[in-house]
């Protein structure tokens, strides 16, 4: 069964730039362009920013996480 992190949206890419959800929606971007967490975690586990505020999209990942999943 899919979880709601499947569904919701984290982040928006466009044209090579990644917008967190905030500034994605204050851009009023197409949901063509939405990433979703699911998506993110599983992409960025270095860690991911809004390329227009600087907010943290996803935190990084440390080695101790990484050996617990």
């Amino acid at each position: 069964m899919m979880g709601p992190e499947y569904f919701t949206v984290a982040a928006y890419l466009t044209d090579g730039t990644i917008l967190c959800r905030y500034c994605g929606e204050k851009q009023a971007l197409p949901a063509s362009a939405q990433l979703t967490q699911a998506q993110v975690w599983a992409d960025f586990e270095e860690g991911l920013y809004c390329d227009a505020c600087s907010s943290e999209i996803v935190e990084p990942q440390t080695p101790e996480e990484e050996e617990e999943e």
